[in-house]
């Protein structure tokens, strides 16, 4: 009996047993913050992250095999990654996990030009004028936007398809949809939180080249989010802060204003390391 087999016929106490294994590893183990979060306006449950699908597979004794499809279009890339979830002592299947990433995604399609200048350059089929909402008291503001090379993100988005391939694959293969929300996206993320002021201010003029003023609290959870969501772990990021850009300690608290949008873009890209 294969352990498919075995899940679908496992009794009520095997299920309740398995759902406290993965409540247990959530409490003595998991770090809020490493290894899952809560995304305030996603819902009350707890947000799965990619170190945190490592913890409870690697508890469950499940191995992954990764079959890759490159379903680009010649311009586009795009990838299906099929994980395969096999118990480690035995190599029987316990589940399949399925994600998939495109450049073609808004995400990466698309960064804000770096000019005026750039966007005029452009042609009229590779730029495009995108209004993005405004949170707490900020306005919408309207950002100017230029089609990214595909070419550049094409590992970026590889890895994208592995990372939501193996937490389908852990949700469906523990069980534990339940306890976890899907790893969300940070655009997701972003479109699903409301704002709390119901009157919009202008937003604040743009700091100086040595304006050293820190990031807010609500830019500080921003950029929290996109990390999570990209293809670094912490200490990558945080090294990066330190010695690439010059933040005191890596510490994001410490990050001045005038360099957030950058990094921001620099993270989401795939460029942090560059």
């Amino acid at each position: 009996m294969n352990e498919i087999a075995k899940v679908e016929n496992m009794s009520i106490a095997e299920i309740k047993s398995n759902v406290q294994v993965v409540q247990n590893v959530l409490k003595n183990v998991m770090l809020k913050g490493c290894h899952y979060d809560k995304i305030k306006g996603c819902g009350d449950k707890p947000v799965l992250l990619k170190p945190g699908a490592e913890k409870i597979l690697a508890t469950f004794m499940i191995g992954t095999e990764i079959k890759t499809e490159d379903l680009g279009d010649g311009y586009d890339h795009r990838y299906r990654i099929t994980c395969r979830g096999f118990h480690i002592p035995t190599g029987n299947t316990i589940g399949y996990g399925v994600g998939e990433a495109s450049t073609a995604e808004k995400k990466y399609a698309w960064r804000e030009a770096v000019c005026q200048e750039e966007f005029d350059e452009i042609i009229e089929s590779r730029r495009q004028e995108y209004w993005k909402k405004g949170y707490k008291n900020n306005s919408p503001q309207k950002i100017l936007q230029v089609r990214q090379n595909p070419a550049d993100l094409a590992n970026t988005v590889l890895k994208m398809a592995k990372k939501r391939a193996m937490i389908d694959l852990c949700l469906t293969a523990t069980a534990c949809s339940d306890i976890f929300e899907q790893d969300l996206d940070e655009e997701h993320i972003r479109e699903n939180v409301k704002p709390e002021a119901k009157q919009y201010q202008q937003p604040q003029a743009k700091p100086e080249e040595n304006d050293e003023t820190v990031i807010s609290e609500a830019q500080a959870r921003r950029l929290y989010a996109i990390a999570q969501n990209s293809q670094y772990e912490p200490g990558q990021i945080k090294t990066a802060l330190e010695h690439k850009y010059g933040v005191p300690g890596g510490s994001s608290r410490a990050l001045p204003w005038r360099l957030y949008e950058r990094i921001c873009q620099d993270i989401e890209q795939g460029k942090l390391d560059a």
